[in-house]
């Protein structure tokens, strides 16, 4: 099966709830255009619409954060100060490891220890 992008799953959710472009652009502080690029994925949300697109269409945000390609400037500023990341990132891309899937592992197994 093959896995829907955040624009996908955005404009189905939108598209299911019979919210209309221009309203769901109001209620979550962009313009029609910019919702329209995000639906496209030719845009990434910010961390705050993407929290907005959350609210707004009752989904989790860390599901929608996960599927999103966009990098805050403090996550790639750790990213850079921390090498065992881009070691971690060249091993997977190497050994042909789906990101998606073993990224949802990972979050999976650190929220299972957290008990989250």
């Amino acid at each position: 099966m093959e896995r829907r992008t955040l624009g996908q799953l955005i404009r189905a959710t939108r598209l299911a709830q019979d919210i209309s472009l221009r309203e769901f652009a109001k209620k979550i502080g962009v313009t029609p255009p910019h919702v329209c690029d995000i639906e496209k994925d030719r845009r990434n949300p910010t961390d705050r619409v993407l929290k907005e697109i959350a609210k707004v269409l009752n989904l989790a945000y860390e599901d929608l954060q996960s599927m999103n390609g966009w990098i805050d400037p403090d996550l790639k500023d750790w990213a850079q100060r921390n090498p065992a990341v881009g070691a971690m990132l060249r091993t997977m891309r190497q050994f042909g490891q789906d990101p998606h899937e073993l990224a949802e592992k990972i979050i999976k197994t650190l929220r299972k220890e957290q008990k989250i």
